[in-house]
């Protein structure tokens, strides 16, 4: 596997990609508090879930469209050529990411059948990796647009050529 044939936006998509993914393994992506203050003094419990668990299918889907991505930066890297456009992909699956964890971050997890009943409450709340996770999905899209126009550059240039001066009358 070679990285020198990857672009620096590539070296950033498949990095923060790749982080993503093992990211949503930790069990900091959401976390249950349950309070049963009311019934003899039960106690308190807390829980923290990944984010398979805690998320619906939306967190499933960025996590899907990261592992894809980072599926297609190895790929490159490892010298396989795959006859698809790379900089829409890139973008198309970083935005898709992006958007799911966002939504995500706005929605939080899912909160069936939280609430305080008979003196027991239940409180679900997000965790630290749900906001990391949201970052992670900004630096793809970055890495995504950086990406965009670097594969037709001219090494050692800002990416566009010079034009001709207009004729002279």
């Amino acid at each position: 596997m070679d990285l020198d044939k990857l672009t620096q936006g590539e070296k950033i998509l498949g990095g923060s990609s790749l982080a993503l993914f093992i990211l949503s393994f930790l069990p900091l992506w959401a976390k249950v508090e349950v309070s049963a203050d009311g019934l003899g003094g039960i106690g308190d419990a807390s829980q923290r879930f990944n984010a398979w668990d805690a998320y619906g299918i939306l967190v499933k889907l960025g996590l899907l469209a990261a592992l894809i991505a980072a599926g297609l930066v190895i790929a490159k890297a490892a010298g396989v050529k795959l006859e698809i456009p790379r900089e829409p992909v890139y973008l198309g699956l970083a935005g898709v990411t992006l958007v799911a964890m966002a939504l995500a971050l706005a929605i939080g997890p899912d909160e069936s059948g939280s609430g305080d009943l008979f003196g027991v409450s239940v409180e679900i709340s997000r965790g630290i990796a749900l906001f990391l996770g949201t970052l992670l999905a900004a630096a793809m899209a970055f890495g995504a647009w950086m990406h965009k126009g670097a594969e037709t550059a001219i090494p050692g240039t800002t990416g566009t050529a010079p034009t001709a001066p207009p004729p002279a009358f």
